[in-house]
């Protein structure tokens, strides 16, 4: 009996170890640029945290101070740069 409550938590402890990631990931992240220097765009959330985005990762798009763009976070490095409406 005991055994099989360990085996059933051990069970339970991998499962959710595996699901955590993908749960805590969190959406898109939305900020506006708050200054372009030297071909890098720094970005500004909403809630205060600075990202550096190279010209490379914005290229074709035509982004300006105040504009607000959404990317994601892939290796915590900007990814899929999108200027969206305020």
């Amino acid at each position: 009996m005991f055994t099989r409550v360990i085996r059933l938590l051990v069970v339970a402890l991998a499962i959710v170890s595996l699901a955590a990631p993908a749960t805590f990931a969190g959406g898109p992240i939305k900020g506006e640029i708050i200054a372009i220097e030297g071909g890098t765009y720094t970005v500004k959330d909403y809630d205060g945290k600075e990202y550096q985005i190279s010209e490379e990762l914005v290229t074709g798009l035509d982004l300006e101070t105040g504009d607000v763009v959404q990317f994601e976070l892939e290796e915590a490095e900007p990814v899929n740069i999108q200027e969206v409406d305020e």
